[in-house]
């Protein structure tokens, strides 16, 4: 393919409508730069690359620098210019362009998809795009999944819906959800992939050794141990467990109740069923954790004063730096203060925001043992009672609870009216 140097009139010029780019920067900038080519006065340093359409000129690669040339009143330019190229290594071309401003992530998804749509071979789509061939091979199979869909997403959303190609669901969960939220909901489906998982190898195990899934514990029966994994099955006594039936539970993880004969065995249910309970209401408290995240994180896209309740607790929680501990967030601050003899300005934006938050939840959700053991002590009672308050804030700024927030919101009251009443039943003895 002929390739030579020209001098070209803008106006013969035109754009390629394939260009995935669709945010040029600022042009200003970049044509305040040309001044400087000794060489060329006016001109990039790289000159653009054309290919020759009878008497005017394609652009294959610098649509930036000559819009950017446009915008100075440039009225002839040097052009790397080509006799023939076809479609295909057009689109590489220009998915493989550096002039200084990279494409962004959905313009080079674009590309990536353009080029594959045009039938190029995915080697080269792989080199132009900076990504491995094994890439591309999935960006083709999720267009396959997604259709005209497939144009606004990034390469790595495009990734994550070929991971889920053989599940229908998922893939019409990530297609659907909005851009910000497609890596919650991928991390959503493989944590529920995984529970899949572990659920079937709990059942196998059981059906290995011996021990039937019922749906109803036969009469006669007495409640024996509790099984969350395979190797809690592993544990159990063959001789022990040789008539043992097995209820599964499956309340936000599955388990299993293991019965044996009550004739075999008088057992003390209390401590395995707190254990149970103590197993739901963490798994509860983690779910909760990832939905008011995923709330707070799109609220506080629209700015701070979109969450005014939240916004006095994070406050509170910045500004204690009476705290001599050193790890909570006030602590911190005022370590580095006593560091550096500087005072720092305490302003919220969403970056600080998501750190005190993750500092909030781990502080909070420790309640799950205090509410599994009703643990009537006044600093367990104040940790349930910042809990709701917590809770509160949320539904105040327009959070709305889960089944999950509102069944330990139940815990927790139930562990304050108890708290209380003991309180009065020492008052009334006194």
């Amino acid at each position: 393919m002929p390739i030579t140097t020209e001098k070209v009139s803008i106006e013969d010029v035109y754009p390629d409508d394939n260009n995935p780019r669709r945010d040029f920067g600022d042009l200003e900038a970049l044509a305040s730069g040309f001044a400087i080519n000794a060489d060329r006065p006016g001109e990039p340093f790289t000159p653009p690359l054309l290919v020759r359409d009878g008497g005017i000129y394609r652009i294959v690669d610098g649509e930036r620098r000559y819009r950017a040339m446009r915008l100075a009143k440039t009225k002839s330019f040097t052009a790397t210019v080509a006799d023939t190229m076809d479609e295909a290594n057009v689109m590489v071309a220009m998915l493989a362009t550096d002039d200084k401003q990279p494409l962004t992530d959905i313009e080079r998804s674009r590309g990536v998809q353009q080029a594959l749509a045009l039938g190029v071979d995915p080697v080269p789509v792989a080199k132009a795009a900076r990504i491995k061939s094994a890439d591309v091979h999935k960006v083709a199979t999720a267009m396959a999944k997604v259709d005209d869909a497939a144009g606004d997403m990034t390469l790595d959303r495009l990734y994550a819906i070929a991971d889920f190609a053989d599940d229908p669901d998922a893939v019409e969960q990530l297609t659907n959800c909005k851009e910000n939220e497609w890596t919650w909901v991928c991390s959503t489906i493989k944590r529920q992939r995984e529970d899949d998982i572990k659920a079937q190898e709990l059942k196998d195990a059981l059906e290995t050794s011996g021990i039937p899934i019922v749906d109803d514990v036969p009469d006669g029966y007495c409640y024996k141990a509790l099984c969350r994994s395979v190797e809690d099955v592993a544990e159990l006594d063959a001789e022990e467990f040789l008539l043992a039936k097995a209820q599964l539970c499956n309340e936000y993880l599955l388990i299993a109740k293991i019965y044996i004969p009550a004739s075999d065995a008088v057992v003390d249910t209390a401590k395995e069923e707190r254990m149970q309970l103590c197993a739901e209401i963490g798994a509860i408290l983690s779910d909760g954790k990832a939905s008011r995240a995923k709330w707070l994180a799109n609220r506080i896209a629209d700015g701070v004063e979109t969450i005014p309740t939240l916004a006095e607790i994070f406050k509170r929680i910045m500004n204690n730096a009476d705290n001599d501990d050193y790890y909570s967030p006030g602590g911190r601050i005022k370590e580095f203060e006593k560091l550096t003899g500087e005072s720092v300005k305490r302003e919220l934006n969403a970056t600080l925001i998501a750190c005190l938050y993750e500092d909030a939840e781990r502080e909070l959700n420790r309640c799950e043992h205090y509410l599994v053991y009703a643990d009537m002590s006044d600093i367990i009672t104040e940790r349930v009672k910042n809990y709701l308050t917590w809770i509160d804030a949320f539904v105040a700024d327009g959070y709305e609870e889960t089944p999950g927030d509102i069944k330990v919101r139940s815990l927790c009251n139930d562990l304050l009216d108890a708290k209380t009443q003991q309180s009065s039943e020492v008052d009334d003895g006194e």
